[in-house]
């Protein structure tokens, strides 16, 4: 009966996956006792643990050294002293090891962290620079430089090159700094603007070409400007704007042309403005140049409120000049060689300011509400510094 009930309470143990509670006599005159997934070999009054790691590694089910059930826990406790010591003294060395090599990477960041970034950056600074690694900003002033720098660091965002003698800007010439917003290239002796010059600054939004010797702004001259804001060209030679030179500048509000050699312009120098492809532009600053005649709707800009042609020699003008500008606000004519008023009026409903100071004007009917209205007044002009 006895040996049944046993067998019985083993075949429960083995279907819930559970092991016989009982004490079991071993042929070697050891003793297992077993519970769940916790097993015992007592020989001598010891345990050994190895056997039941052993069988876990032969791929038994794992089986756990358990404590709380076992009737000689204080010796258990002294074995697992010595154990867990024989293992630590086994493991020390390796430890000590590994934290020595840690210590050492570490070191070897610190080092590159506080010395070896700071001296790669100021590597990238050229010898005629100086160069502000927080501003990022490279000013490169007067340093007789006769080409663009190639060693510029790549993340610089405000470039200046005033004083320098460039000449000839080529294509790719700032290839290697695309992150740049602001680039100034005053009194750099600039002859030509080769295709392709401004590749690759589509994040530039400030260009300051003043006091230079371009005499042709080519079709593709200004290309890849395409978040280009304000454009500096004054006092340059330009004489001719080939059609469609602007015609990629889609977010330019400031132009400024003064003091160049325009004598006409084309139909199709500003390609693209009835279009509405320089939505933007709100100042054209074309005063100082040498032009007698401003054509048919040549300047058509939907958002220009301001537009200086002052300190010319236009002596006509035709009355559809400024007809397809609807927000212009301030028209400066001033010191030319005007002699008939034109119904600025009829196609600019918005005008508020009109400058005709220094012309031999012949009074007319055109400008009766011109004065009663106060447009008549001086230039509101800012000043510019190049």
């Amino acid at each position: 009966m006895e040996g049944a009930a046993g067998g019985k309470r083993a075949a429960q143990g083995a279907e819930t996956g559970r092991g016989p509670s009982r004490d079991d006599q071993q042929p070697d005159g050891t003793r297992t006792r077993a519970r769940g997934n916790a097993c015992w070999h007592n020989t001598g009054g010891r345990r050994h643990c190895a056997s039941l790691c052993a069988a876990a590694r032969g791929g038994a089910r794992r089986l756990l050294c358990g404590r709380d059930v076992d009737p000689r826990r204080d010796a258990d406790k002294q074995l697992g002293r010595e154990e867990n010591s024989s293992v630590s003294s086994f493991l020390a060395p390796a430890l000590l090891r590994g934290s020595r090599e840690q210590s050492a990477m570490f070191s070897q960041a610190l080092w590159l962290l506080l010395f070896g970034v700071p001296a790669a950056l100021a590597a990238k600074c050229p010898d005629q620079c100086v160069c502000d690694q927080i501003q990022l900003t490279v000013t490169c002033v007067n340093g007789n430089l006769t080409h663009v720098p190639p060693d510029v660091d790549e993340i610089t965002v405000k470039l200046d090159l005033r004083g320098n003698d460039l000449q000839e800007l080529r294509g790719g010439a700032f290839k290697h700094t695309p992150y740049l917003t602001h680039l100034s290239l005053q009194r750099c002796n600039i002859r030509r603007v080769k295709e392709g010059a401004f590749r690759g600054l589509g994040r530039l939004v400030f260009l300051n070409l003043a006091n230079n010797n371009v005499d042709i702004l080519y079709q593709e001259s200004l290309d890849g400007l395409t978040s280009l804001k304000q454009l500096m060209m004054d006092r340059n030679r330009v004489e001719e704007i080939q059609p469609g030179a602007f015609s990629q500048l889609g977010f330019l509000n400031l132009l400024s042309l003064t003091h160049n050699r325009l004598v006409y312009i084309p139909n199709m120098a500003f390609q693209g403005l009835q279009n509405i492809k320089l939505p933007e532009l709100t100042r054209l600053d074309m005063s100082y140049n040498p032009m007698a005649y401003l054509g048919e709707e040549v300047v058509s800009m939907a958002k220009l409120t301001h537009l200086f042609l002052d300190h010319m020699s236009l002596q006509d003008m035709d009355h559809t000049a400024v007809s397809r500008c609807p927000g212009l606000v301030h028209l400066d004519v001033g010191y030319n060689q005007l002699r008939v008023v034109q119904p600025f009026s009829e196609g600019s409903p918005k005008l508020a300011r009109l400058n005709l100071a220094g012309n031999p004007i012949y009074c007319n009917c055109y400008l009766r509400p011109l004065r009663y209205g106060g447009a008549l007044g001086r230039s509101d002009r800012p000043h510019q510094s190049v």
